[in-house]
């Protein structure tokens, strides 16, 4: 549905009961405004309303989302563009006006006393929203919660004997040549107290007016509860699922502190029924391996494995190995040691006699 809006705070003429949006998109969001966008036919663009001006003009026409008799949406035509032979439009909730729209002259809380002191911020909101409807044009027709409360105050009298730079930050103060923006006076507001804001659009009891609010929360609004996400019910944009392969390994070599023949490596590699990719992490700092806290995956070998094991009583560096073995790794490095059957490297070794395979 389209009608016409003018600043003048009464109902403006409909325009269309039955202007049909393809690929509807209606974002309803908390403390701020609702958003919708769709795609409607360009023969729309040439048609005039009963004003002579555009049936759609931007700033000039409220796009209303009705659906099962009830207001889902509304939102003020701001943008179009075209797409070949389709136009998307473009439309911001009520709660989008004050943004970009600064103050005009300067609030007095009395005569020749500026700004807010020990004022609850909500009250600093309905002021800047009274303030924005009472201007030429700006009268949208809405009706701001005016029973909200917080516990939060701003402002402090000034204190004509405190040194400059410090003690109190005096006032809260609005004015034209500092406020130039009264939607982010609003939002820093939401965030600092803080509190909630949504909009909301109804039906009067006659249905032929839709009636326009704004309501506030504190500290928030509503209860979070078990989150539930369907698509075609509260999600409107197919999601995109994609499966990323870039960094697959399923070889893992860890290099450590060394040089050449002499430093100290672990590999670990997991059968996966893949084509190996490998990976190498280095790490200078780590002089030598210990040994993980290990436990076989299910498709493990019985009876076979492959670990690395502390040096050998000659001092060497030994290896182990028994078969072949897929293992999950419990530990920061997945660890694979290589090497003979023997309990170490050395030709010396007193012991050359391999090791019983772990149970």
């Amino acid at each position: 549905m389209a009608q016409r809006i003018d600043g003048s705070g009464t109902p403006g003429e409909w325009l269309s009961k039955d202007l049909r949006l393809s690929q509807p998109k209606i974002t309803d969001v908390l403390s701020g405004p609702t958003k919708i966008t769709g795609v409607l036919d360009p023969v729309f663009r040439r048609l005039k309303a009963d004003d002579g001006r555009p049936l759609l003009d931007e700033w000039g026409t409220v796009i209303y989302a009705e659906a099962d008799g009830q207001i889902r949406g509304a939102g003020i035509y701001i943008d179009g563009t075209f797409n070949g032979p389709q136009w998307q439009l473009d439309c911001g909730g009520f709660a989008a006006y004050p943004q970009g729209m600064g103050y005009t002259g300067e609030y007095l809380r009395a005569p020749g006393k500026p700004g807010f002191v020990s004022a609850d911020p909500l009250d600093i909101v309905r002021h800047a929203w009274a303030h924005i409807q009472t201007g030429l044009d700006s009268n949208l027709g809405v009706v701001v919660d005016d029973s909200t409360r917080t516990p939060v105050r701003l402002g402090a009298e000034d204190d004509p004997e405190a040194v400059a730079g410090a003690g109190s930050d005096g006032p809260y103060e609005l004015n034209e040549w500092s406020t130039d923006d009264l939607g982010s006076v609003i939002d820093d507001l939401a965030k600092s107290t803080p509190f909630d804001y949504r909009e909301r659009h109804t039906w009067n009891a006659r249905r032929d007016e839709v009636l326009h609010s704004v309501e506030f929360g504190y500290p928030r609004m509503g209860v979070r509860r078990d989150l539930r996400f369907v698509l075609g019910e509260n999600i409107q944009t197919k999601p995109t699922v994609r499966r990323d392969g870039t960094n697959f390994a399923n070889h893992v070599r860890f290099l450590g502190a060394g040089e050449g023949r002499d430093m100290v490596r672990v590999e670990a590699r997991m059968g996966d029924g893949r084509l190996r990719r490998m990976a190498t992490v280095d790490n200078k700092a780590v002089t030598g391996v210990t040994t993980p806290t290990a436990t076989p995956a299910a498709s493990s070998t019985p009876g076979s494995s492959c670990r690395p094991s502390p040096p050998c009583s000659c001092g060497t560096p030994r290896t182990r190995r028994w078969g072949r073995s897929t293992w999950a790794m419990r530990s920061t490095w997945w660890a694979r040691s290589t090497g003979p059957r023997s309990t170490c490297g050395s030709a010396s070794c007193p012991s050359r006699s391999p090791p019983a395979p772990p149970r």
